[in-house]
Parts: C-alpha cells; sequence; structure tokens
C-alpha cells in the first residue's frame, strides 16, 4: 500500500476511549477490507466488469427507484393541497360522518378512494405526458387542481380505521384497488361482524 493512501484511523483504547492519529494495523485494515479499496485502479467490484445484461439491470433498479421517489414527491404535494383536505371533508360529509362498513360514527374516519389513487395518477401522468414528472413536478402539482378525477367525491368512501385496515388486510396496499373491491366489501355483512 502507497503511503500516500495510508490513513490515520480513529481507534479505542482498552477503556473505549478514542485515540486520535493511531495509524490501524495492517491486519485490521485487511481485515476490513480497506486495502484493496484505498489501491490504485482498483474499484468496488475488484477490477471485474458487469456484462451488458447486468449492467441492464442496474440501471432499470436505478430508473425505477429515482421514479418512484419523484413520483411519490408528486402524490405528497397532490394529498398536501387544499382540494385534497376539502375531498375528504365532502366525503365525509355525504357518508354523515359514518364506516360505510360497520355504520360507526367514529373520530378516526379515513377517506378511502374507491379507484385507486395511483391509476388515477398515472391516468393523470398518461393525460399529461407532455410535462417531465421529474423537471415539472410544480407545473404537474398545479395541473392537478384543476384535474377532475382526483376530487370526485363519488370515487371516496368513509371507512374507521378498523376497516380501513380491514380492506387493506383482505385486498393489499399496492395501490391496484378497484371499485368493484369496494362494492365487494361494503356489500357483504361479514366482515363487518370479523373486522369488530
Amino acid at each position: 500500500m502507497k503511503k500516500h493512501l495510508i490513513k490515520k484511523y480513529i481507534m479505542r483504547d482498552s477503556k473505549g476511549r478514542f485515540i486520535k492519529g493511531h495509524i490501524a494495523l495492517k491486519e485490521w485494515k485487511s481485515k476490513m477490507g480497506l486495502t484493496t479499496r484505498f489501491s490504485i485502479g482498483n474499484t468496488m467490484n475488484n477490477g471485474r466488469k458487469h456484462d451488458a445484461a447486468y449492467s441492464e439491470k442496474c440501471r432499470q433498479r436505478n430508473f425505477l427507484r429515482y421514479r418512484s421517489k419523484g413520483l411519490s414527491t408528486i402524490q405528497e404535494g397532490i394529498r398536501k393541497l387544499s382540494e385534497a383536505k376539502k375531498w375528504q371533508l365532502d366525503v365525509h360529509k355525504k357518508s354523515r360522518y359514518n364506516c360505510k362498513n360497520c355504520n360507526e360514527h367514529s373520530k378516526k374516519l379515513i377517506a378511502h378512494h374507491k379507484k385507486a389513487f395511483k391509476s388515477i395518477m398515472d391516468e393523470f401522468l398518461a393525460f399529461y405526458n407532455q410535462f417531465s414528472w421529474i423537471e415539472d413536478r410544480e407545473t404537474l402539482i398545479r395541473l392537478a387542481i384543476t384535474y377532475a378525477p382526483f376530487w370526485d367525491v363519488s370515487n371516496g368512501g368513509t371507512l374507521c380505521k378498523k376497516c380501513h385496515d380491514g380492506f387493506h388486510l383482505i385486498y393489499g396496499r399496492k395501490g391496484d384497488n378497484t371499485i368493484e373491491q369496494w362494492d365487494e366489501f361494503i356489500g357483504i355483512e361479514k366482515y363487518s361482524e370479523v373486522l369488530k
């Protein structure tokens, strides 16, 4: 290992206190894998190059991570709009502040989307496909105010927390819930009895 690549590491003494300026032992460096990291011309994959298929897989994975992170900020921005709060209140008023499943009057009510918010979001992005969800986030959030399917009160239903958790326990939280699932959940009385 080259002298200019050796770094001073903070070590601890026998009582657990830090010793500044102590140079780490060669065995410790090799045990921790530091000798290969600091050597010149050596990468994290020890100089091996990935094949084209693996590189493409990594690019896709990173793209999907970035896409989901970018879309989640747009979704959070839409959910924080005053129109979203108004939609929730309108959904609660429509059901007279009662759970649609167990008919319980509760303080912990949730305005549930019958057609998943993710599905509406995908339609919204397809409709405004001339905008980039990476660069034009603020514009898309402003356009969401005028996009009617987000604020359609008939797409909402009121559930108490227990029934809402039960709905997602049965149908999942992947964001692909449908109106048919909602109708099935509300139409069968045994769900409200099981969840109590």
